[in-house]
């Protein structure tokens, strides 16, 4: 789904709006001048910014909108925000939401709220069954071998290619060590990418995953578990001149972007969670 962001003309607006924009993908935004009602009815949501609600009432009363979703942002306005939004209603506009963002907090509350228009809209557009979109995630986890494992803890950031082995939302990854343990060690939260060289739209593959690692040594049982999945032994790795570092990646999100899935009439992108994150883990 497509999101059109219109704001007034003043310069902390617009710096929201293209704020927005980024987080949440997938937009435009324009200036108020410049939206009509043709323009709009081309997008599945609307989005208004702007810090005079008085201003965003004469704007929502101009149109007969009709997209599936409609909110707004009104700039310092806490308090007022909910008194807005109940006399939008009494109006007959269908505002969704009016959400207040305080001037003082940019980026952190505008990245707030489009993080709430992602769970609220976007990611629930065109979702196909859970035990649909499972299949193909891990179809495509197991037809590969190689992702891209990003670890970070304040300015320090690695992004390391690395082969895995993916079985029951787990990923097994053996490593020498190296500088991403110094994020591991901080930061345990971790990201992961396996895709398809691009070549076009009509073959597009692509999947990010969110979870947490775990890692394990010699003398460990959950060690010996990690080299049986990779088809191991312990005689093999002892005879290594240093020791290989098992890593446990316990999944927890895959947002999977692929082409078959509009062949099932579904959107191209898709999510899939294995875990809550609230597993204990070492």
């Amino acid at each position: 789904m497509n999101t059109l962001i219109v704001y007034d003309e003043l310069e902390r607006t617009k710096e929201t709006a293209i704020c927005l924009a980024r987080v949440l993908g997938m937009c435009r935004y324009l200036s108020w001048q410049h939206v009509s009602p043709s323009l709009a009815a081309r997008y599945g949501a609307v989005l208004f910014v702007t810090s005079d609600s008085s201003s965003l009432r004469s704007a929502l009363a101009g149109y007969s909108w009709h997209a599936s979703h409609l909110a707004a942002v009104l700039l310092g306005k806490r308090a007022e925000a909910a008194r807005f939004h109940q006399q939008a209603h009494r109006d007959g506009i269908p505002l969704e939401m009016v959400l207040p963002a305080d001037r003082e907090s940019f980026p952190d509350d505008v990245i707030a709220i489009a993080c709430q228009l992602r769970r609220e809209w976007l990611d629930e557009t065109g979702r196909l069954p859970d035990e649909d979109v499972r299949q193909a995630v891990e179809q495509f986890l197991t037809s590969h071998n190689t992702a891209s494992l990003a670890t970070g803890s304040g300015t320090s950031v690695r992004c390391t290619p690395i082969e895995y082995v993916y079985r029951d939302g787990m990923m097994y990854l053996f490593t020498e060590g190296g500088m991403k343990f110094v994020n591991l060690y901080r930061n345990r939260h971790v990201s992961l990418s396996v895709y398809d060289p691009f070549t076009g739209l009509s073959d597009l593959a692509g999947m990010q995953i969110t979870g947490t690692a775990s890692w394990y040594g010699p003398g460990d049982v959950e060690y010996e578990q990690a080299l049986a999945v990779r088809h191991l032994t312990l005689e093999q790795v002892e005879k290594m001149p240093v020791v290989l570092h098992a890593l446990v990646i316990t999944l927890e999100q895959a947002e999977f972007l692929w082409h078959g899935f509009t062949g099932q009439k579904g959107a191209p992108r898709q999510y899939y969670r294995w875990h809550d994150g609230t597993e204990k883990r070492r």
